[in-house]
Order: C-alpha cells, then structure tokens, then sequence
C-alpha cells in the first residue's frame, strides 16, 4: 500500500461503521489467506475499467495530478469520489493488466493497492465481496522500518 504505508510502518486501525465508498481502506483475507489492506476503487452499481494506466469509473477517468517522480516511480494524487489519496506508478513498467470495463453487482467492490504496479488486487483475483471487508481508518504509530 506504498505510498500510504511505507514498510515498517506500526499501524492502528480504527473500525469505521458506515457504508462503503470508493476511495475507502479495507482490511480482510485475500484468496491465498492473509490479511490486506487495500483501497476500495468502485462499489456495487458501478463499472470500472483500466486504460493506459488511467482508471475509469462509470465511463470517467479519475482525476490524476502528478505530485513528484523520482528515477523509479512517479507518486500522483488520484481523487475518487470524496477521497483523495496518492498512488504510485513505477517508470520500468507499464500497466499491462488493464481491464475492460468490468460492472460491480450488489454485495461485491473492486480493490486496488496504491502501489499498483505492486499490487496483487481486484485485477488478478477478481472482485470482493463485501460483506468479508472491515472497513478502517488507519493511524500510523511509528516506523519501526530501522530494525529490518
């Protein structure tokens, strides 16, 4: 969940008792078993597609600004709904796993890591049903990225 997370990052998370929006952070066990955080891209009703390293909800691209690059990757600001967050985008590579347009029926959301070239999420496992999501707000405690 780079750039929200960094590793070694000692998160908190909060339970947020509310309905799903796009843009939300997640936590529940993935296809392999483990616990993920990923962020909510587009719930039930909605469609969603992938194109040129754009995502498109509802036939509309996001709003992308980029903020900074470095020689790896560039880091841009994606607004989804009310949420605004930073994603990254690795130079080396480009989103070969775009997805054609792709409608969310009832009781299922599309996930994705902000790291998405990193990211193993809705669009090589498919969509999440919702009712196995606990939606968070997280809280990073500190870094303890220096003992690993």
């Amino acid at each position: 969940m780079s750039p929200t997370f960094k590793n070694g990052d000692l998160i908190f998370f909060h339970r947020v008792n509310r309905s799903l929006r796009a843009g939300d952070l997640v936590n529940f066990e993935d296809h392999e078993g483990a616990w993920v955080v990923k962020r909510v891209i587009a719930t039930a009703g909605m469609s969603f597609e992938l194109k040129n390293n754009h995502v498109f909800i509802d036939e509309n691209p996001l709003l992308k600004e980029r903020i900074y690059e470095t020689d790896r990757y560039t880091c841009f600001r994606e607004v989804n709904g009310e949420s605004e967050y930073l994603i990254f985008h690795l130079k080396d590579r480009y989103n070969k796993e775009c997805c054609q347009q792709t409608f969310v029926p009832h009781g299922f959301v599309f996930v994705m890591g902000d790291n998405r070239h990193e990211s193993d999420d809705s669009r090589h496992y498919g969509l999440v049903d919702s009712h196995k999501l606990i939606p968070v707000k997280p809280t990073r405690l500190l870094n303890l990225g220096f003992l690993f």
